[in-house]
């Protein structure tokens, strides 16, 4: 199987990039606006992707949501990725675009699966755009939305929350889908110990992410309270790693788009089966999601502390 990872670089992202290119075949890497302007986070894939020794190309995607303004992340730094001096990359974004490029292959035969760590506007765009693709995607895992409270809002997570509207298109499609939320994410990070362990390790890649990982947990911890540097977005590689990791429940879910205060919450119909059946339903017609309800807390981050600390 191939696979897109279509993020924004971002620290969780870069942990989620190494932990998938060590196991899986990625076929490009597609950048979004997010964690910081579309700008940024390409560079950061591309000169990220240099200092790990990974020869995948990187494709620029899409600078601001579907509909509404781009809000700005707080606890990644001005270039997304601060902590440590990420080297310039000698390589330019490939000339194809992230839509067209998702388009692709997704046309191609065997289909292609996404692993999506930001918001899905770039993915929103190639299904509108080239519906005939659904079908080419194998499956999806996003790291997005929560089951819970939110980050950005009390009840919506920075993802679901940056570009509702594509969150919903994605949902509302037929595409087999993945999701783990921040109220699961949250609780899965390094302490400050495994980031002395990544920082001390002797292994360039290893000490990068430790010193990136210092910078991101002092700031979760000013700005969210968590003592950890999360994982959120390592989590969405679990299913074509170690799915035995995680619990999945299948849920029909749609995301509020107009909500006063609710706007960007990603809402689940966890209703018995009958009382689903009973009265309409704005879920009808969409396909379940498998919601990821529980995860081995230490054995994933163990497993990520592994992959990283190994790392060639």
């Amino acid at each position: 199987m191939r696979y897109i990872i279509d993020c924004d670089p971002g620290h969780d992202d870069a942990v989620a990039i190494l932990l998938a290119a060590r196991a899986l075949t990625i076929s490009g890497v597609t950048t979004v606006y997010g964690n910081a302007p579309v700008e940024l986070t390409t560079r950061n894939a591309l000169g990220f992707l240099d200092m790990a020794g990974l020869d995948i190309p990187v494709f620029r995607g899409s600078g601001t949501p579907l509909q509404r303004s781009r809000i700005d992340a707080n606890v990644h730094g001005r270039s997304g990725l601060d902590g440590a001096q990420l080297p310039a990359s000698s390589r330019q974004p490939e000339i194809t675009s992230a839509i067209d490029f998702i388009a692709e292959q997704a046309s191609l035969p065997g289909g292609v699966s996404i692993i999506a760590t930001g918001p899905l506007t770039n993915l929103a765009r190639a299904l509108s755009a080239y519906s005939h693709i659904e079908s080419g995607i194998a499956s999806l895992s996003v790291m997005g939305g929560s089951a819970g409270p939110g980050n950005t809002t009390p009840m919506a997570e920075f993802n679901a929350c940056s570009d509702p509207e594509a969150l919903d298109i994605v949902l509302a499609s037929a595409i087999p889908m993945y999701m783990v939320g921040y109220d699961i994410t949250s609780r899965t990070g390094f302490t400050e110990s495994q980031i002395d362990c990544l920082e001390t390790s002797g292994h360039r890649v290893a000490s990068f992410i430790g010193k990136v990982m210092r910078f991101y947990r002092a700031r979760q911890l000013a700005v969210t309270g968590l003592d950890i540097a999360p994982q959120h977005d390592a989590c969405a590689v679990l299913p074509y790693l170690q799915p035995s990791l995680a619990t999945y429940t299948d849920y029909r879910a749609a995301v509020e788009l107009a909500g006063s205060l609710t706007t960007g919450m990603v809402v689940f119909d966890r209703r018995p089966g009958e009382m689903q059946r009973s009265r309409p339903s704005p879920f009808a017609g969409r396909r379940p999601v498998k919601l990821c309800t529980a995860l081995k807390n230490s054995e994933v981050i163990n497993m990520i502390l592994s992959a990283i600390i190994d790392y060639p």
